[in-house]
């Protein structure tokens, strides 16, 4: 599935304010939701299942698995219903309340 495909994806089938950016790392991308990084996810195409060769080598030489579009659909539902059922959660985040930056850089 195109990336594009996948973000219209979950805009429709999870929260309308989910987006998906390309990552200033090559071959990643990065899911947000209201502006706020949440995971990443292959850059061009996601996959329903993982299989080889399906990642990345970042530049400190490890090799990662790309999410395949069931893992980051459920990711992305979970991260609702978690920030839906816990005040906390939303604000760790969205980075917001003793999660801000501001607040972060205090101690």
């Amino acid at each position: 599935m195109k990336l594009q495909d996948f973000e219209s994806e979950l805009q429709k089938d999870v929260h309308a304010d989910f987006s998906i950016k390309l990552s200033p790392t090559p071959g990643l991308a990065a899911v947000y939701f209201r502006g706020v990084f949440q995971f990443g996810v292959p850059a061009d195409q996601i996959h329903e299942e993982a299989m080889q060769f399906y990642g990345i080598e970042l530049p400190n030489g490890k090799y990662i698995r790309h999410r395949t579009r069931p893992e980051a659909l459920a990711m992305a539902k979970e991260l609702i219903r978690k920030m839906h059922n816990d005040h906390e959660e939303y604000e760790a985040s969205m980075g917001l309340g003793k999660y801000s930056a501001e607040e972060l850089a205090k101690r």
